[in-house]
């Protein structure tokens, strides 16, 4: 196959990373507060707001990374790994950069801390899995 019709082929695939990576975090951020909620239903000591946040972000940018990776890897099989960091590497810098914006203007929160945790949780993931499947 032509090298670039591979590259074209990855970079159109790759587009898909867009709404698998909200499908994914939302389905993490699910399994991630029924953790939570498991924990401090049925155990003696309740997990502090911050520790759960993390787990609960941590949680959803590992599902959301893993999801998107194994969704695009079946989509197409001979993807080249570098082209297919270019847009979700630029999706989730815009996005940290625009949660960076937010919190310098509305202060820094627990809800600022879950997405400094899950982008980068979900951009590695998914490079992760990505080399892995």
């Amino acid at each position: 196959m032509n090298k670039y019709k591979n590259y074209s082929i990855t970079l159109l695939v790759t587009l898909l990373f867009f709404p698998l990576l909200f499908i994914g975090q939302l389905g993490g951020n699910i399994l991630g507060e029924l953790f939570v909620w498991f924990n401090n239903s049925f155990s003696l000591f309740e997990i502090p707001r911050v520790i759960a946040r993390i787990v609960s972000s941590f949680i959803a940018g590992m599902a959301a990374g893993y999801f998107s990776a194994f969704v695009i890897k079946k989509v197409y099989k001979n993807l080249h790994l570098d082209v297919a960091m270019i847009l979700p590497g630029l999706l989730i810098a815009v996005a940290m950069f625009g949660d960076l914006s937010y919190a310098l203007d509305n202060g820094f929160d627990l809800d600022y801390l879950g997405h400094v945790i899950r982008n980068p949780a979900s951009i590695f993931y998914y490079y992760y899995y990505l080399n892995e499947l």
